[in-house]
Formats: C-alpha cells, sequence, structure tokens
C-alpha cells in the first residue's frame, strides 16, 4: 500500500466591513478574531490502481452538493481519484458553511467564494499528496478516555474509545499519518466565543505531530446524543483546579490529554494487514422535521431536495472503507453511540453488521444532523431530518455488507457504488 498527505490552510480572511459568522449553537455569532488555524488534511492511499482519498476539515460541515461540486472539477477528475471522503471536525468555532446561523442576506456571496476557496485548497492537497506517495504498512490501537466525555441528552450512553490507525513508512518506521476517531463535540470554547478555532482537534493533532511527526487527522466520532466536553472537569497541573470551562485553558488540557492517551496506545499498536477497499451506497431521507421543511419551503436550505410520493427526500451517502483489517464507516452526519455500540438499541449495531474494529467518521460527505435510534425521542427542535434517518442508513449498511461479501471487481471503479 502506497500513502501520501498533505495539508493546507482554510482559515478565512478577516475583512473590516465583510461580517463572517460563525457556526454551532443558537443565534448568530460574528467572527471578531483568529485563535488558531483552520486546515484541510488529507491522505491518498493507493493500492492495486485503487486510489481512496480522506480529507479532514476544520468546519462544521458541509452539505453534500459541495463534496459533488468537488467530485465534478476537471482538475479533481485528472487526479484518478476512485474514491473521495471529506469529513468535518465539527468545530464550532469554524466559519457557517452550511447557511443554518448566518442573518438571511448578509455574505451569501461570500459564503459561495469561501466554498470555492476550500473546494481549490483540496484539491491542491490531494494533488500534493499524489506526489509524495511512500510504501506504508498499517497499525490499529484503541484506549478508553473515560471521564473526558459528558453525554447531555439522556439516557446516558458514551463511547468513550478513542480509535486509532497508524501508518507508518514500510521502509523506515517512521509515521506517515496517523487517523483519530474520537466521540466528542468540538465545542470546548462555547457560546460565547468569536474566534476561528480547531477547537481541540487541533491541540490533539499537534501534540501527536510532535512526537511522531507525520500527519495526524482528527475524525468526529458517535457524537450524537450529544457527546460533550462541556460540563467536564479538566485537571489543570499549574493551579491545581479544574480548567475554567468554555477557556482556551480547557481546549489545550483536554487536547493533551486525548493525544496522550493515544501515543501511549500506539506504543501498543498492531499490525493490520494491507487490504484496501471500498462501497458506497447513495439513499434519501425523507424530511420530517418541519424546521427543515421550513428551510426548503423558503429557498434556504443549501442541500439537494428531491420529492417522492411521501414529500421531500435528501439524498445523501454512507460508505465503508477497508484498510487492512480496519473498517472506517463513513455516515452523513452525527451517529447516536446507541447505534454504534451493541446492546443498547433492539435489532443490530454498526458493531454487529460491520464487524471490529470499526472506526466512525462522522459528517462525512454530507452534514445532515443527527442520526438517533428510531425508538428514541424525537420533536422538531432536534437537529435532524427525522426518524428514519437510522433505518435508512442501516439499510444501506447491510447493502454494502452484502455486496462486499462478493467476488472481487475486476476493475477498481467498477461496481462500488449502488442504491438503497
Amino acid at each position: 500500500m502506497l500513502a501520501g498527505t498533505a495539508s493546507r490552510s482554510i482559515t478565512p480572511t478577516l475583512h473590516q466591513g465583510s461580517p463572517v459568522w460563525l457556526a454551532g449553537y443558537r443565534g448568530t455569532r460574528q467572527v471578531e478574531s483568529v485563535r488558531d488555524e483552520l486546515s484541510a488534511r488529507v491522505v491518498v492511499l493507493e493500492q492495486d490502481g485503487l486510489r481512496i482519498a480522506l480529507v479532514s476539515l476544520d468546519l462544521i460541515g458541509l452539505f453534500r452538493d459541495e463534496i459533488e461540486a468537488l467530485r465534478q472539477r476537471s482538475d479533481f477528475q485528472d487526479l484518478g481519484i476512485h474514491h473521495l471522503l471529506v469529513a468535518c471536525t465539527h468545530t464550532h468555532a469554524g466559519p457557517d458553511t452550511l447557511g443554518l446561523w448566518s442573518p438571511d442576506s448578509d455574505g451569501a456571496g461570500d459564503v459561495e467564494a469561501y466554498l470555492e476557496f476550500v473546494r481549490s485548497e483540496i484539491v491542491e492537497g490531494l494533488a500534493s499528496a499524489l506526489e509524495d506517495l511512500v510504501p506504508v504498512e498499517v497499525e490499529l490501537a484503541s484506549a478508553r478516555t473515560p471521564g473526558l466525555i459528558r453525554d447531555a441528552i439522556p439516557p446516558e450512553v458514551i463511547d468513550d474509545t478513542l480509535r486509532l490507525c497508524h501508518l507508518r513508512r514500510r521502509d523506515r518506521g517512521n509515521t506517515v499519518a496517523v487517523l483519530v476517531s474520537w466521540s466528542n463535540h468540538a465545542e470546548v470554547l462555547g457560546p460565547d466565543n468569536q474566534a476561528f478555532s480547531a477547537d481541540f482537534p487541533g491541540v490533539i493533532r499537534e501534540v501527536i505531530e510532535l512526537s511522531l511527526g507525520g500527519l495526524t487527522l482528527f475524525f468526529a466520532g458517535s457524537i450524537g446524543g450529544l457527546m460533550t466536553p462541556e460540563g467536564v472537569k479538566v485537571h489543570d497541573p499549574e493551579t491545581g483546579e479544574a480548567a475554567p470551562e468554555s477557556s482556551p485553558r480547557k481546549m489545550r488540557l483536554l487536547g493533551e490529554a486525548v493525544a496522550g492517551i493515544a501515543l501511549e496506545a500506539l506504543q501498543q499498536a498492531e499490525p493490520a494487514g494491507e487490504a484496501l477497499n471500498f462501497q458506497t451506497v447513495r439513499f434519501g431521507v425523507p424530511i420530517e422535521n418541519r424546521r427543515l421543511q421550513h428551510l426548503v419551503s423558503r429557498g434556504r436550505l443549501r442541500h439537494e431536495v428531491q420529492e417522492d410520493k411521501d414529500g421531500w427526500v435528501l439524498p445523501t451517502e454512507a460508505s465503508l472503507i477497508q484498510i487492512g483489517d480496519a473498517r472506517l464507516l463513513a455516515v452523513p452526519g452525527e451517529i447516536y453511540p446507541e447505534l454504534v455500540l451493541s446492546g443498547f438499541v433492539e435489532g443490530e449495531s454498526v458493531a454487529e453488521i460491520v464487524g471490529e474494529p470499526v472506526m466512525v467518521l462522522g459528517l462525512c460527505n454530507d452534514s445532515l444532523g443527527y442520526i438517533l435510534p428510531e425508538s428514541g425521542e424525537w420533536h422538531d427542535s432536534i437537529n435532524s431530518p427525522g426518524r428514519e434517518f437510522a433505518g435508512r442508513l442501516f439499510q444501506a449498511l447491510r447493502t454494502m455488507v452484502e455486496f462486499s461479501a462478493l467476488p472481487e471487481v475486476p476493475h477498481p471503479e467498477a461496481h462500488r457504488v449502488s442504491e438503497a
């Protein structure tokens, strides 16, 4: 297997008189400064003619329309990438790329220009990564992170396992890339913050890269429900007390704590083989949420909407990627841990359908909000299209698993995308 990496800054430029709005929480927050840089981080994997690209963005999310626009660019198509995965860390200190937290009329043109800039930076990063392909071997590791995640919505179900995929250069043994999946909202800085920041994922990456070198990519795991650092007490050794809530100090200490656990776990990482493969299923999610229906009726939702006999539907996709013995599940939203872990809901869980070990890549190739159990509490204030989201996703998962059991297709680009 070959792997190449690249990183690009995607921090928006602030201009006086041209407001930029932060994403997340309720209401509007105008950006006043930059606390730390936002980045687009890229890993390209290649084996036997198959190329898969993973991208991690320090953004709240992107709708699938933006991914489709990227796929249609001629400079992207020239790269020969068979499958593209673009995930967002879900930082609540990045620009409003979904159009859900900005005033109706302000900055629409600026948002379009910024999204085009992000697409261009991704393509440049992919091209750079392809120029830097080296032979790698894959290692896997995991570790628990007790006490660092709080579930803000009953019942309390927390997936506190930190999952790691380590790509080491085969001939030298040095780190090429580390993929990190952890189930916590990137929102330490809180609702009063008015500065751009990658939040704790940026600290995790910084600490791992300083120790191992290479490039670290962070992916949001099963963060629905709501997995949050708010209210988590993080000990500050300088004061002997808990770091202040919503403070940069707490952000750094939390990131350092998770990175420390990751580095210790990577010392015990196990070889994971060299398989590389993917399956993708496209499916539709009915819009039950009246708030989303209102946005659609006003032409304010930046996502493609289709109509069928049951009403408005959001076309989306999910993917299952195999890297060595690891299974990476790319889901188009924020999945509840109850759906990932075994024993919490009726029927099969993600782990039972897909198999272990599985790394969840949340908010990947779409950002449709919470993927919650069909039996769970539902109301329109929940950030989700509706109760059928999970059922449609699980149908797609079963399709992917069934298809992956078929004999290998003759060409890497053939028959890997299907409809649920």
